[in-house]
């Protein structure tokens, strides 16, 4: 099985400016987690897109 994921949160859109995302704390790492976990149990293989914001300064990855 392939598939895609675009990781990004609720306020990363163009309502909220880059200022304001930065007083929210994302909450899709253990979703992220446990997404893995499920691929990894079924041998699924995906393309992970993480938005540019999330992936420089706040990802814990």
């Amino acid at each position: 099985m392939l598939f895609t994921v675009d990781l990004e949160d609720w306020f990363c859109n163009p309502n909220h400016s880059l200022s304001e995302w930065t007083r929210h704390s994302i909450r899709m790492e253990a979703p992220t987690h446990r997404l893995l976990d499920m691929m990894d149990e079924h041998g699924a293989k995906g393309t992970f897109f993480i938005l540019g914001w999330i992936a420089e300064s706040r990802f814990p990855f």
